[in-house]
């Protein structure tokens, strides 16, 4: 709206142009002498003193109710004035005043009849012009813009020089804004500025102004700020147009212009904050041209905690590095020692040292988000291989290839949900933060897709004894009334009192559940599985993560655990020759089978190449690598087949695994 905007200019251009009284008429001041008493006359010379008119009545209530700030007594006061008011009589004031009463109430249509009525009737009142002005702002609120900018033109014409120019120059920048006419609408709000920089009291319009503007630029794009560049010479918007067209030329790697336009915000101006600005461009663009194209760099945490994860995913990019057919690819690493200051730090050494084209890593989530946060000023894409949700939305900079909880939680639930039809769940969950997520996370997509949670207990992340937890679970924690056991005895079937394995004055469990979900690693699953049984938690499915993925679920459980199922995004199916052959190499290499994390190093540098060697004579800059590797199609890697959606997230679809026969094998077999 400019309404607000419009009633302070004309305040400020009233004051500069000495208009005291604008829209109202005051009595000349009378002299000494007319201020004297009257001659006294006879008595019966004196006339009887004709009654007010009901008008004169109704308008000095209208101007108590203007004046006290009551708008809808006014406006009814005001109305009840001209109908009953002669037309010769009828003060303009009045009508100027409904006019903008009702404009106020958002009764544009009403409201642009009383101005127009005023300019037929009123031809000569000193507020005409504020009152075309505002009859064209109601069309504007009425969406009618074409109309509108006709009639503010024409106004332009009629009033050359007028003081309420800056607003008509607003208002216009507002219908060229609505009709899509960016480029205008920066002409005639720059017009508005001009007008306004002797004006007294601006700062705080010009303030408002100027976000106007500022917005303005930021929303357009290079033809239209191309355009508002040759209207914005030597003005105050100058620096700004000259910097938003350096970082969009270098985000589209048109780094030519980009220089040129950093270059000319440099020329242009003495302001340090604009100078620095175009500088840090100016350095980002001599960085993009000495990209080392055939250097890749690695960010891993290769020391402390994680060192035993990170030498994982390092082992399968350098397997995938040695078997590639590239010619001249070269790795560089860096130890983030699993900390986030260490990763930006790495990360700043591998751009600006290295001259690196693109980064994989880091792994773990603390250190992936700050590496994450960095790269984007930094212009270099970071293959992350971590599960923390939302990293890709960070910046355009930002890819993943690894699946997160999310994906799991949902695989698995249209396996045994939607595949199986199972509708009863119990959450058996660690108290931790990665525990409370996935329950949280299970627990929010069963509900979407109609299951139901009806026991969930957690348990501290190094409790060993779980009978406590299992016993709430099916009902035998605490203790029950005679008649709901009796119920319960009297509902089991007569082969399943043969097998009740619980004393017959134990109480019986209730097991109102179909499925078992616990979101835990598999050294503590072995330990779990084994309870639920001996509480008689039978026939029901076992669930749980990718954790699960591991030797000690067949080694330590097999029995307790056959027919479990869980996800995970890498399984040795020998069955693939693709798999079997990294399989037997890694085996070979490193002594010891892959798992998913060194499957994942070794399927993403296998597609960080592929992309490479499809650029003759590789890519100029990061930014064109970026968008190859965006819009790469699917891959097919010993993970499956995956690619990278438009925000940066891997698409690949979880495998399923089951346990059966003693071995852990996809499901379906």
């Amino acid at each position: 709206m400019i309404q607000g905007f419009s009633d302070k200019i004309r305040a400020v251009l009233a004051i500069c142009a000495g208009m005291a009284l604008f829209f109202t008429a005051c009595a000349p001041v009378p002299s000494r002498k007319e201020a004297a008493a009257p001659e006294e006359k006879p008595a019966e010379a004196v006339e009887a003193k004709a009654p007010r008119p009901d008008y004169e009545k109704a308008r000095e209530a209208a101007d108590g109710y203007w004046r006290q700030g009551r708008a809808p007594q006014a406006l009814e006061a005001y109305r009840a004035y001209l109908r009953q008011v002669p037309a010769v009589s009828r003060d303009p004031l009045v009508l100027d005043r409904v006019g903008r009463l009702l404009q106020d109430a958002g009764r544009y249509r009403e409201a642009r009849a009383a101005f127009r009525r005023l300019c037929m009737e009123h031809p000569g009142y000193a507020g005409l012009p504020e009152a075309e002005l505002r009859a064209a702002e109601c069309l504007v609120s009425m969406g009618e813009y074409a109309q509108a900018r006709k009639e503010v033109l024409d106004w332009i014409e009629a009033h050359p020089g007028h003081s309420l120019t800056a607003v008509a120059c607003l208002l216009l920048g507002r219908t060229e804004i609505a009709l899509g006419r960016k480029v205008e609408a920066f002409r005639w709000w720059l017009g508005a500025w001009k007008a306004l920089e002797k004006a007294e009291k601006r700062d705080a319009l010009r303030s408002r102004l100027r976000e106007r503007i500022e917005r303005l630029i930021q929303a357009s794009d290079l033809e239209q700020l191309e355009a508002m560049k040759i209207r914005a010479a030597g003005s105050d918007f100058a620096q700004q147009l000259l910097y938003r067209l350096a970082l969009l030329y270098l985000e589209q790697s048109d780094l030519d212009r980009a220089m040129k336009a950093a270059m000319a915000l440099v020329r242009t101006t003495t302001e340090q904050h604009w100078v620095t600005r175009g500088r840090r461009i100016m350095e980002r663009i001599f960085e993009e041209r000495e990209v080392r194209r055939n250097v890749l760099g690695c960010l891993l945490p290769l020391s402390g905690p994680f060192a035993i994860y990170g030498e994982q995913v390092l082992n399968g990019i350098q397997l995938g590095l040695m078997q590639s057919a590239a010619d001249g690819v070269e790795l560089a690493i860096r130890d983030t020692e699993g900390s986030p200051e260490q990763a930006v730090r790495g990360l700043e050494d591998l751009v600006s040292h290295e001259k690196v084209l693109a980064v994989i890593g880091p792994l773990v989530s603390k250190a992936a988000v700050a590496a994450a946060e960095r790269s984007v000023p930094l212009g270099i894409p970071l293959i992350t291989v971590t599960q923390k949700e939302g990293v890709t939305r960070l910046g355009e900079t930002v890819f993943r290839n690894f699946l997160t909880p999310s994906a799991e939680v949902e695989k698995l639930l249209d396996t045994v949900l939607a595949g199986m039809g199972l509708k009863r769940y119990a959450v058996l969950y660690p108290d931790n933060a990665y525990g409370r997520y996935l329950m949280n996370l299970f627990w929010d997509r069963l509900e979407t897709m109609g299951g139901t949670v009806t026991a969930a207990e957690s348990y501290g992340p190094d409790q060993t004894d779980f009978a406590q937890q299992i016993k709430k679970m099916i009902g035998i924690y605490y203790p029950r009334p005679a008649w709901e056991e009796e119920r319960i005895r009297q509902m089991k079937l007569p082969e399943e009192e043969e097998c009740e394995i619980y004393p017959e004055d134990e109480p019986l469990p209730v097991v109102d559940f179909d499925a078992v979900f616990i979101p835990d690693v598999a050294q503590r699953v072995v330990m779990i599985a084994p309870q639920l049984a001996f509480h008689d938690v039978l026939y029901v499915q076992l669930m749980g993560t990718s954790l699960w993925q591991a030797p000690e679920l067949i080694e330590e459980a097999r029995d307790y655990v056959r027919n479990a199922l869980f996800p995970s995004g890498f399984f040795a199916d020998a069955r693939d020759p693709d798999i079997a052959a990294f399989v037997h190499v890694y085996q070979d290499n490193y002594d010891e089978p892959p798992g998913l994390l060194a499957a994942t190093g070794y399927d993403t540098i296998r597609l960080l190449l592929e992309v490479m060697s499809e650029r003759q004579g590789g890519f100029r800059t990061r930014k064109e690598f970026r968008e190859a590797l965006r819009d790469w199609p699917p891959f097919h890697g010993v993970t499956g087949d995956f690619r990278f959606g438009p925000d940066g997230d891997v698409i690949k679809e979880p495998f399923i695994l089951t346990v059966r026969k003693g071995r852990i094998l996809p499901y379906p077999w």
